[in-house]
């Protein structure tokens, strides 16, 4: 018996969210629901038209999502001495956009470019371990992580001595992820 997990769940949940709770598919004339988060029923590399001010408005709500369900706080080091607020990270990594945004784009954002550089390198980690922990409760054999992609993810895994099993699509993104 398995559970499985996916490191993105929180991601997806957060930006389904505020895309929603924003009313993005307004502006955007794009209708996302959950399963198109999750990869389901839209090419997630389709660019979808938002500006940045509405990107930084989805992100900083998708932040306050996870602040509340999942206790995001700051744990990386401060740059420069100076204690930055979440939407000054934002601000950063959003407005100064050049590439077109789309499920993709947004999920890497606010994954990597957002929480993993700016706010906690191990936040993603530590869901998936809660989670863990969780299911460890529930008496399942097994713990399936369908989509480590980051190296200190994939560390923690051999760590906790997880078989790691790769598998390379082809064609897809293949020069880009």
């Amino acid at each position: 018996d398995s559970e499985p997990y996916q490191l993105a769940m929180p991601i997806k949940l957060a930006l389904n969210f505020a895309y929603t709770k924003l009313n993005l598919n307004r502006s955007s004339g794009v209708n996302l629901s959950f399963t198109d988060f999750d990869g389901e029923g839209i090419d997630r590399e389709l660019p979808i038209i938002i500006s940045n001010r509405e990107a930084y408005d989805l992100m900083c709500e998708s932040l306050k999502y996870l602040r509340t369900y999942y206790n995001l706080s700051r744990r990386t080091p401060l740059i420069d001495g100076e204690i930055l607020g979440f939407d000054s990270i934002v601000e950063t990594v959003t407005l100064s956009n050049t590439q077109p945004w789309s499920i993709r784009r947004m999920m890497q954002v606010l994954g990597t470019d957002i929480v993993v550089n700016h706010i906690d390198y191990d936040f993603w980690n530590r869901c998936m371990m809660t989670a863990y922990f969780n299911t460890r409760s529930k008496l399942k054999d097994l713990f399936l992580v369908k989509d480590i992609r980051q190296p200190h993810e994939l560390s923690l895994a051999r760590d906790l001595g997880a078989t790691i099993i790769f598998i390379e699509r082809d064609g897809i993104n293949k020069n880009i992820d």
